[in-house]
């Protein structure tokens, strides 16, 4: 097992690293994503991680892929430079090719095996993938076409339609890492693929000075003009957080004005009784629940009210959407009064409450497009939806939120929270706490559902709150254990 800290030092010091391996565990990527998080963290350029660790990951399972694939076709007995075999194996190996465990026994007795390099440049760091596969020139062919295709494409979904090659199974990874540098403004001529000496090298190119592209599509024109006519507050949500503000005010008065409004009052209700504010008793008056939630909490529950109230009437429902924001609100507080910080329960309540709102806007303007980054972003294991938002539709569903926010007066705090509940470490410092647990909720939403994977997690959130490398599973697990029981009272 790889130690981050050991392998940064040793870059730093040498200029190089390097890690090989046959089989990409989950220990090594997490090793190599933290090496790559330390690295971009120390020349104050974390905006392009993600674009770093998805453009190396896609490369590694490209290298690990054909490797696999001359494991593949010698256990059938196959030539793979015969035109008539090799058509015939690749018939079996597509269904196989994006599961490397039922070839890991096979791949263990044999000398393939995949070397990540990593080097700094002058402005620059260079990652270099190499497998001991020679390519064949039908693949390098392939390979070629792809990234010829990925660069003369206009948009996302252009590239994904001319240039994937589901022939080969594979392709979509090369066009992901072309549209990741061109969304980051960086020359293609930045990746390459060549054989040499018999081996299969994939170079990628990071530099350190980059001017990010502006992205237009239509989608995002429809966005931004529906963000910039959507309502102000109503008049009774704009008197009751001035009431609260009020250091006199009486509850009867702010109680009276909400039971005005029969669905806030609903919702004032609801919120009272969910497992972020539970309590012994189940709360039935409105009285009650202002008196549990705090007027400081109250004045931030209404703006969360009005929000959800607007963007229901203005885009079309994805209950989903809400039901899964409720769950990380209550999740994010519990986990802030967990961790020993009360003080920011209430805000990170709050952010849980509305961190996907940009989603549903995106989804309502073109559901099909998400449905596709969501199948994408979860069948190759990517860190978040953001990336693939960015370079498909120009904009992400977390700039989205934050826009709006920003446009009904939010807290900076939650404005932050809501922009960077997928990117924690990009937050503003004096916000950092709140955004990482609202980061942490987000994804523990998600445990013990298909795709959940606790490696994901940056190692900066991890030892900000103490969870170990080692036990990070069964220390979430916990957490979420005692969440639902706590739910379930």
């Amino acid at each position: 097992m790889y130690d981050p800290s050991v392998l940064a030092d040793r870059f730093y010091s040498e200029g190089v690293i390097s890690i090989g391996f046959q089989y990409p565990s989950d220990d090594t990527f997490e090793a190599i994503n933290t090496l790559i998080e330390i690295v971009l963290s120390g020349n104050d350029r974390l905006f392009l991680l993600d674009t770093a660790l998805t453009a190396v990951r896609e490369i590694i399972f490209n290298a690990v892929k054909a490797n696999l694939k001359r494991v593949y076709f010698r256990k059938l007995s196959l030539d793979i430079n015969d035109p008539s075999d090799y058509s015939r194996g690749m018939e079996g190996f597509r269904d196989i090719a994006n599961d490397f465990s039922l070839l890991h026994d096979e791949l263990a007795s044999t000398d393939r095996s995949v070397i990540f390099r990593m080097a700094r440049g002058r402005g620059k760091i260079v990652f270099e993938i190499i497998n001991n596969s020679e390519i064949l020139k039908n693949e390098m062919e392939r390979i070629t076409v792809r990234i010829r295709k990925a660069r003369e494409c206009s948009n996302f979904a252009e590239a994904y339609e001319t240039a994937y090659d589901p022939s080969e199974g594979a392709g979509l990874g090369i066009i992901l890492i072309m549209l990741l540098m061109r969304n980051d403004g960086i020359d293609p001529e930045n990746f390459s693929v060549s054989s040499k000496s018999g081996k299969a090298v994939s170079v990628f190119t990071l530099p350190l000075e980059v001017k990010k592209a502006e992205i237009t599509t239509a989608i995002k024109e429809k966005i931004l003009d529906d963000i910039d006519t959507l309502p102000t507050f109503p008049e009774n949500i704009m008197e009751l957080q001035a009431l609260c503000g009020q250091h006199d005010v009486s509850f009867d008065l702010i109680s009276s004005k909400i039971m005005l409004d029969p669905s806030l009052a609903a919702e004032v209700l609801k919120t009272a009784n969910t497992a972020g504010f539970i309590t012994s008793k189940r709360i039935d008056s409105i009285n009650e629940a202002v008196i549990i939630i705090g007027l400081k909490n109250l004045r931030m529950i209404l703006m969360a009210s009005a929000s959800r109230k607007i963007i229901s009437r203005r885009f079309k429902r994805f209950e989903q959407v809400w039901d899964h924001c409720t769950k990380t609100a209550s999740l994010a507080r519990f986990m802030a009064i967990h961790y020993g910080l009360a003080r920011i329960a209430d805000s990170a309540f709050v952010a849980g409450l509305l961190h996907d709102m940009g989603k549903i806007v995106i989804l309502s303007a073109d559901q099909a497009l998400m449905e596709k980054i969501s199948d994408i972003t979860g069948n190759r294991r990517l860190r978040s939806s953001t990336i693939l938002e960015e370079v498909a539709i120009g904009i992400s569903h977390s700039e989205i939120g934050a826009m709006m926010a920003k446009k009904w007066n939010f807290p900076e705090d939650l404005v932050d929270a809501l922009k960077n509940h997928h990117s924690p470490l990009l937050a503003n410092k004096r916000n950092s706490a709140m955004v990482m647990i609202v980061y942490l909720a987000n994804i523990l939403t998600m445990h013990g559902k298909k795709g959940f994977n606790p490696h994901i997690i940056e190692s900066q959130v991890m030892d900000r709150f103490g969870l170990k490398r080692d036990r990070i599973a069964e220390e979430l697990k916990k957490i979420m254990d005692r969440f639902e029981r706590m739910r379930s009272r």
